[in-house]
């Protein structure tokens, strides 16, 4: 880097870990920077956030951020089916297969985010790419029958434009998910005779592509 220019800050923030690890700070420092994740990823509980702001380089002013989060969910324990239900001839488990796969593995266990961000006076652009983990769903439709599907990781691109000719005059296009990204389709087993292509918990959702324009006044 010559001489007279600034160096890239880049700022970590893990604002919460758990006590096996302890608190990491938040801090700043110039490139290159080491960062150390801790071994077992399954002791975060929050996400790890990273800001790059680059120094000027030209008109305006560029932000690069990172997220990154894990989530692990397990069950120690589930009750036996109460007595009282027991007398009445229910011989389910209450908290059965479907309940337990939707609090431990429907969701994606991870979730990653990087945005590009540019502004100007009178021009704004924003890029951000995200990723979801994979996810399992199981189902219980009686008889011992209990689908099992997993789905795919995914990535998500969304993008912005933003034009303020005036200080209280403003004009946004941009579009979610651009690439036109689709959840993984659901087997025939669990889509219920294709009513329900894809998995209604899907991160990504169902609709493919979104675009949208905006204008913004302020009196």
């Amino acid at each position: 880097m010559g001489p007279g220019m600034a160096s890239p800050q880049v700022m970590v923030n893990a604002p919460r870990l758990m006590s096996t690890v302890g608190p990491m700070r938040l801090m700043t420092a110039p490139l290159p920077l080491e960062i150390v994740i801790p071994t077992s990823l399954t002791e975060i509980i929050a996400p790890v956030d990273v800001w790059i702001r680059m120094p000027p380089v030209g008109p305006g002013t560029f932000k690069l951020t990172g997220a990154f989060s894990y989530a692990k969910t397990t069950i120690d324990k589930v009750q036996a089916t109460p007595p009282q239900l027991a007398a009445l001839g229910f011989n389910d488990v209450v908290f059965g297969v479907e309940e337990r796969n939707t609090l431990v593995d429907a969701a994606p266990k991870t979730k990653g985010v990087l945005t590009a961000q540019w502004d100007t006076e009178q021009w704004a652009l924003l890029g951000r790419v995200t990723r979801y983990g994979s996810a399992v769903r199981v189902f219980n439709f009686g008889g011992g029958f209990e689908p099992r599907q997993e789905y795919g990781a995914k990535n998500q691109l969304d993008l912005e434009v933003a034009y303020k000719p005036t200080e209280k005059l403003s004009f946004t296009l941009g579009g979610n998910n651009v690439l036109d990204e689709y959840a993984d389709l659901s087997s025939g087993d669990i889509n219920y005779f294709g009513n329900f292509p894809y998995d209604v918990l899907s991160p990504i959702g169902f609709n493919g592509a979104y675009f949208y324009g905006r204008v913004d006044v302020k009196f």
